[in-house]
């Protein structure tokens, strides 16, 4: 009385077993335990094999309805998605449409990465929307819908559309810093749009959202338009709400590297080194900058540490294998 081991069988044989006595054995499962996903799946993988598409596509629908999850379909991996047939694509995404129409839990979330891995974002950013209206009595479950769509609406690159839906989600809970970033990431970088970031984080900090959190969105939105003042600005604010932060600081440093700042890198970075003593990067980073500075003495010291903190770091190792012999050429050569 279990399904069990008839897919054992199945699974077993391979391709030991006759093409009909598996479609009876995959049948003898699914009467077993209907809403298998993996018995119904496998039936529907015979069935094409048999050239009975018709009745294999209506099983795919059948299956991704009773279990509306990405996990418990073999074929709906990220990797394996893009490959199905626009018959097998039609018949999954019915399936779910059904599910979601039934409320089944997860169903709008399963239906919502199908359409990612196809990178149907402007029908995935749709779906969301629809759900957030139809969750309007959940705060909490509306808010997250609102911020899928956001992000997929922007993905589609209609910007308009992911700024509506992304300041509804922060009026829901306005000292919720998650819907600040997204509003960051997905609507002001991709336009470059410092001046508007400024604003939201003025607003977010009047609304009693983590201002250290805000600034270090501001920050990437900054670096991201090449708008150096405005990004260090928005660290150093970071860093006043939150002066151990690691993260502030780490960042801090690599801003003043990527703009030749080599001093000032070193110096965040030696701050970095001291706060996480076990950081391999920080110590990496902290050469790079003494290096370019000129101060190999120290440069040496930091790669040094480095390699002792993460000795199978192969990047790691290359660089320090180029310092030395430039370091160990430009001595010969003042030798010479």
């Amino acid at each position: 009385a279990s399904s069990r081991p008839h897919l054992m069988l199945v699974d077993f044989m391979g391709e030991r077993l006759a093409p009909a006595q598996r479609l009876e054995e995959l049948k003898t499962a699914l009467w077993l335990e209907p809403t298998n996903p993996l018995a119904r799946d496998l039936y529907a993988k015979a069935l094409i094999e048999r050239k009975q598409s018709t009745l294999a596509f209506n099983e795919l629908t059948r299956s991704v309805f009773y279990s509306p999850s990405l996990a418990t379909h073999f074929y709906l991996s990220p990797r394996v998605i893009p490959w199905l047939s626009p018959a097998e694509r039609k018949a999954v995404a019915q399936g779910f449409t059904l599910a979601i129409s039934h409320n089944y839990p997860g169903a709008v979330d399963g239906l919502g990465g199908f359409y990612e891995a196809e990178a149907q974002f402007a029908d995935e950013a749709e779906l969301y929307a629809e759900a957030a209206r139809r969750a309007n009595r959940e705060p909490q479950v509306c808010e997250r819908y609102l911020l899928a769509a956001g992000a997929a609406y922007s993905k589609s690159g209609e910007y308009a559309k992911a700024e509506s839906v992304l300041r509804r989600a922060s009026s829901i809970d306005s000292a919720d810093v998650v819907p600040y970033d997204y509003l960051m990431r997905f609507v002001f970088t991709p336009r470059n749009d410092v001046k508007d970031a400024q604003l939201l984080v003025d607003n977010g900090i009047a609304s009693g959202a983590d201002r250290y959190l805000l600034y270090l969105s501001l920050a990437e939105t900054a670096r991201s338009a090449r708008d150096t003042k405005a990004a260090e600005a928005a660290l150093k604010n970071a860093l006043a709400a939150r002066p151990s932060s690691f993260e502030a600081i780490w960042r801090l440093g690599s801003l003043y590297l990527a703009n030749n700042q080599f001093t000032q890198a070193a110096l965040w970075f030696r701050k970095a080194a001291e706060l996480r003593p076990d950081s391999a990067a920080a110590f990496f980073d902290l050469a790079l900058a003494e290096e370019s500075a000129y101060d190999y003495v120290a440069a040496d010291s930091a790669y040094a540490s480095a390699l002792a903190l993460d000795p199978r770091n192969s990047d790691f190792k290359v660089r320090y294998q180029e310092f030395q012999r430039r370091l160990n050429a430009s001595s010969t050569k003042d030798g010479s």
